[in-house]
């Protein structure tokens, strides 16, 4: 059991790999990490319409190992980011504006709501997810703004969100292992900014 007062220390992996995730499952705007008992899915998340950009499933992912400086930022700000969703989660002290400073539009609407509905009922994130870097699309300016698509693929094994009171896990049993993600990391002026996302369910990473 996770108690609220406890701090525990977030990892985040970033794998280095070309091949795709593999499996079946179909593409829905989502936000990363939100847990729910009356859901298959993990995740639930975001279209933020301040950033259109080309269509997460046209995109071709350049092999990370071969990224320029911009992708190299861009896959930074989303391990950045997925290590402050564990941070804030399993450690209800936290603040969350680290978060609200590299997120955007409503992707950092949903993160931050959510957050706040797991506090006020008591729920705490026990355990991190895995971060699974795949590839990254070539930098496109979109409305003056500069944006990477980022593909990425999470593995929540050893996640669960529980009652930090009771200990008694709020997460649907039958939710997905591995999400498969198109993350759009936007630039509008200094720092990146996590964007709209997308995410389909697979069989690995």
């Amino acid at each position: 059991m996770v108690r609220s007062g406890m701090r525990i220390a977030a990892a985040v992996v970033a794998v280095v790999v070309v091949s795709g995730c593999g499996g079946d499952g179909s593409s829905a705007p989502k936000s990363p990490l939100t847990f729910g008992k009356s859901s298959v899915a993990s995740p639930t998340m975001v279209t933020t319409s301040a950033f259109p950009g080309p269509s997460p499933s046209s995109a071709s992912p350049q092999p990370s190992e071969t990224f320029s400086p911009e992708q190299q930022e861009a896959a930074d700000r989303i391990i950045e980011y997925f290590h402050l969703l564990d941070e804030i989660r399993t450690n209800p002290e936290t603040s969350v504006q680290p978060l609200a400073d590299i997120t955007t539009g409503q992707s950092q609407d949903i993160d931050l709501r959510n957050i706040d509905e797991y506090r006020s009922k008591g729920w705490v994130q026990k355990g991190v997810f895995t971060t699974h870097i795949k590839g990254a699309a070539e930098p496109v300016d979109v409305d003056g703004s500069r944006m990477v698509q980022v593909q990425v693929c999470t593995d929540g094994k050893d996640t669960d969100l529980v009652d930090a009171k009771t200990g008694e896990s709020t997460v649907n049993p039958t939710r997905p292992r591995y999400l498969l993600w198109q993350m759009q990391v936007v630039k509008p002026a200094t720092v990146w900014l996590i964007g709209d996302a997308t995410n389909e369910v697979v069989g690995g990473c």
